[in-house]
């Protein structure tokens, strides 16, 4: 990867990893627009750069949830939101395995496109049938949340777009839910990084990985901080984004 190639993916990981537009599937259009080829490892140094950011914003908060899980009194309800996610992880980690390992065969432009698509409707249904009243997260929302998130595992469909409209269609408060998928996110990242580790060959640091890695963690911050400020009301525009997208891939596919 040259220079400029790097710098490009670097910031367009960071920007759309924790956007509900799917970073897969941008990653991918710019492999056919631009002929951006990133290697296995080149991809993995990128999500180790998005995972940075999203721990840096939280640290707080995963420390008491750390802390919570065994049976710290003063944390005992972010230790109980802790055992939730640990429950959704497990949840997605076959459902996950077992689409990937189907993504090769039924893959295609049109798949692309009616994916960005399905995003794109499933963010204005949460917002249009969410409840009136807030609920809390429950376990059986857990459940739910790491198939959901199992199935993002499918190309372009994002998995926050996809965990976030689960949740506010559920009935948790629209920031509530923001921070819960982001949370989500984290062992999902390690674990696909785990995942991929047999796939791998010698991991690469040269300069243009290092750069990529820097922007995405940085672009990650910044879009994680935009991301909280929009998703009281703005996030639904994301919604005609997606579906705009699909509309295009599939008419130029």
């Amino acid at each position: 990867m040259s220079f400029l190639e790097s710098i490009f993916l670097g910031a367009l990981q960071g920007f759309t990893e924790f956007l509900p537009i799917s970073s897969s599937g941008h990653l991918f259009l710019s492999e056919v627009l631009f002929g951006f080829k990133p290697n296995l490892n080149f991809e993995i140094l990128l999500h180790i750069g998005s995972l940075v950011a999203v721990i840096a914003i939280y640290w707080s908060d995963i420390w008491k949830i750390l802390r919570g899980m065994w049976r710290v009194k003063e944390e005992k309800e972010e230790g109980i939101l802790g055992w939730k996610l640990a429950l959704a992880t497990l949840v997605t980690i076959p459902v996950a395995i077992f689409l990937e390992k189907q993504t090769d065969i039924f893959f295609s432009m049109w798949v692309l496109g009616v994916s960005f698509i399905a995003t794109g409707i499933c963010i204005l249904l949460a917002e249009k049938f969410r409840p009136s009243r807030t609920r809390p997260f429950t376990w059986g929302m857990a459940v739910i949340l790491g198939l959901v998130q199992g199935i993002a595992a499918l190309p372009a469909l994002s998995r926050s777009g996809l965990t976030i409209a689960f949740l506010i269609f559920a009935g948790v408060e629209r920031k509530k839910a923001l921070e819960i998928s982001f949370l989500l996110s984290i062992p999902a990242i390690i674990g696909a990084f785990i995942f991929s580790l047999s796939d791998m060959g010698r991991m690469a640091f040269g300069f243009n990985e290092i750069i990529a890695t820097i922007f995405s963690c940085a672009v990650a911050f910044a879009t994680i901080r935009w991301m909280l400020s929009l998703i009281k009301k703005g996030w639904i525009w994301f919604a005609p984004y997606c579906v705009l997208v699909g509309i295009a891939v599939l008419i130029f596919a």
